[in-house]
């Protein structure tokens, strides 16, 4: 029971480190006049951002030597927070800053209820891997029909369906970790992994309330409140979001292919 305390205060300490660097990317470029310019009329850093993101990603992910080796696992983690600060930061800046703190004082509120929730209900989600890889897939299906679908009422449903999805992710990704009675746990080495999985349960939480405050606002479909033509839900928030989409993915099938070859030397907390 100390040791399992101990990895779950390891987990959280680190996720609470991860959320305020992101939050404080956030600040920076919402409140910042002049890295906000930049970040919107220069491209290349949020694509560079993403492809420093997808690599790190699949190394955490997939070589569990180096996830498990202090302290580059930390150095690592710390350096893909950083670049999802960039991805975030970069999103936000063409929000109001009223409609970035209400998207993030609901996702902070919708979190810490989830997090409740999964440590004292008796539903065991961690059973329900099969189910979640299937709407994960169906999700990001329906991602990618979106560029092709217009229509606020479309996005509305879209974004909906993934905050719940990703509610469920995170009170699933909890009960991996927490361990007990639950048909799957995480390994107490793979405390990184687990820090990292509801780090990206939050974030897509936050970009799908985020989708939905937009969706909502009726200003910004009239259109014309923006200094820019190019609104972000036409790519900088689309690419941002089937990114993410695709990495949760990704994490199940790696755990799926894991599972399937016999390697159980490590739990990841996907699936």
């Amino acid at each position: 029971m100390a040791r399992a305390g101990r990895f779950i205060r390891k987990v959280y300490g680190i996720l609470m480190v991860q959320l305020g660097i992101t939050a404080a990317f956030i600040a920076l470029f919402i409140f910042e006049p002049n890295v906000q310019l930049y970040s919107r009329q220069h491209p290349g850093l949020y694509i560079s951002a993403m492809v420093i993101t997808f690599v790190l990603m699949i190394v955490l992910a997939c070589c569990d030597s180096v996830r498990r080796a202090f302290p580059v696992n930390l150095i690592l983690l710390l350096l893909f927070t950083v670049c999802e600060g960039v991805l975030l930061g970069t999103v936000s800046s063409f929000y109001e800053v009223k409609e970035v703190m209400i998207a993030v004082g609901i996702c902070t509120v919708v979190c810490l209820g989830l997090t409740l929730f999964a440590f004292q209900t008796k539903w065991d989600f961690t059973a329900m891997s099969g189910i979640l890889f299937v709407c994960a897939l169906v999700f990001m299906c329906f991602g990618f029909a979106l560029i092709f679908i217009k229509g606020d009422i479309v996005r509305l449903v879209y974004a909906c369906i993934g905050a719940l999805l990703f509610s469920v992710y995170l009170v699933f990704d909890t009960q991996l970790m927490l361990g007990g009675n639950h048909k799957y746990s995480v390994s107490p080495e793979e405390y990184i992994f687990a820090a990292l999985s509801l780090y990206v349960d939050v974030i897509n939480l936050f970009l799908m309330i985020l989708q939905i405050y937009l969706v909502f606002d009726t200003q910004l479909m009239v259109g014309g409140r923006h200094k820019f033509a190019i609104t972000p839900e036409e790519y900088i928030f689309a690419a941002l979001t089937l990114y993410m989409d695709v990495i949760t993915l990704f994490l199940y099938i790696l755990e799926i292919v894991s599972r399937a070859s016999g390697d159980r030397r490590g739990s990841s907390s996907y699936v």
